[in-house]
């Protein structure tokens, strides 16, 4: 029998939060329960499913969190139920999943399981994008200029031309650059800079 995901239940409201829990425990998952984002990040939880009750602003600040320390969690949304604009707004949150309940209450085990599936075939690539990013958030905006154009072959001499510096200054960004982002070579920190979606 496979293992099932554990899951971090955040919720502040206890009602729906014991209701929740004792639903996913009747579906054969180990859930725990938090009560606000404060808990949740004063741990340190190891990557699980993370289930948030969506109400007021605490998907949005949930995702702003997360990306503050360069982690990824996958999650999921759920209320009593959904107006369109709030699935968009979960959804641009980084949700990857959304439903009613005890409405949708049918259909969440398969949610469930098609949620795994997901984080089984892409969550590695997304834990990766999120370190990217929290590293070149460390980067002078001058830096970050040097990687792209890194990113897109230019050789020192054409990004001294692009920003009207000399290549010996070029060449010290792209040094600061290299060990800011912990990489050991060019051809790695593209790597990164691709991970981290400024590549483009």
């Amino acid at each position: 029998m496979d293992t099932k995901s554990k899951i971090l239940l955040i919720d502040p409201d206890a009602s729906t939060r014991t209701e929740m829990y004792r639903f996913l425990a009747s579906l054969g998952y180990y859930s725990e329960p938090i009560e606000s984002l404060d808990d949740f990040f004063s741990y340190c939880y190891s990557p699980s499913i993370v289930l948030i009750h969506d109400k007021g602003d605490i998907v949005p600040e949930f995702a702003r969190r997360l990306e503050d320390i360069g982690e990824w969690f996958p999650f999921a949304v759920y209320s009593e139920e959904f107006l369109t604009l709030q699935v968009v707004n979960a959804v641009r949150n980084g949700a990857l999943d959304c439903f009613a309940f005890p409405g949708e209450k049918d259909s969440v085990a398969g949610r469930l399981v098609q949620l795994e599936s997901i984080i089984a075939q892409s969550g590695h690539e997304l834990s990766r994008s999120a370190r990217a990013k929290r590293l070149v958030r460390e980067l002078s905006f001058r830096q970050v200029q040097v990687l792209k154009c890194v990113s897109h072959g230019m050789s020192n001499k054409q990004i001294a031309q692009e920003f009207g510096i000399s290549p010996r200054t070029v060449e010290l960004h792209r040094k600061i650059m290299i060990s800011k982002l912990g990489v050991s070579s060019s051809p790695e920190a593209v790597r990164l800079a691709v991970a981290a979606g400024i590549a483009a």
